[in-house]
């Protein structure tokens, strides 16, 4: 999902990588659908803090939009890392930029390649303390690929923030 839960409306964003993602273009708006999810790890109710912060590599935005939109946003309590090795990699970003305007969130796009070194990372510890310098006082929502995830959370926890606020869901369920 990736818009906040309303009544009667669902919105999905999938990543084609073949056939059959790229089959559900020819599915008619309003057809009946059974969808599975979330899991419980990228739900509002795992909150355990006031103030969070949204950590999205590749198509793991997808939910990240839809917690983006559904969470307190306003006074600095929430900040999105839509993070991709080029710009033009950034999906939904006119949606985000139009929601952080709105509710009073933040979002950053940390860009580049991975390298060597992790503090040179673009989600290493010294990006993430300078893009976030209160995380240890934040829950971290992470969704993107394996590596990153497992990344993110070695960051998060070297920064500071407890196991317990350190969330995330794998799409390969």
């Amino acid at each position: 999902m990736s818009t906040a839960p309303k009544p009667r409306a669902v919105r999905i964003t999938v990543k084609g990588c073949g056939r059959q993602t790229a089959a559900l273009r020819g599915i008619p708006p309003g057809t009946r659908a059974v969808l599975s999810g979330p899991y419980d790890g990228l739900v509002a109710t795992r909150r355990t803090r006031a103030r969070v912060v949204l950590i999205a590599g590749g198509i793991g935005i997808t939910p990240m939009r839809a917690l983006f939109e559904a969470l307190p946003a306003d006074g600095g309590r929430l900040v999105l890392l839509h993070r991709a090795a080029r710009e033009q990699d950034l999906v939904l970003r006119a949606e985000l930029e139009e929601l952080a305007e709105r509710r009073g969130g933040t979002v950053h796009y940390p860009l580049g390649r991975r390298g060597t070194n992790p503090h040179d990372e673009p989600l290493g510890p010294t990006a993430l303390a300078r893009l976030i310098p209160d995380i240890a006082e934040r829950d971290v929502f992470v969704c993107g690929p394996p590596a990153m995830m497992r990344a993110v959370a070695r960051t998060a926890r070297t920064l500071g923030v407890p196991r317990r606020s350190i969330h995330r869901e794998r799409f390969n369920r």
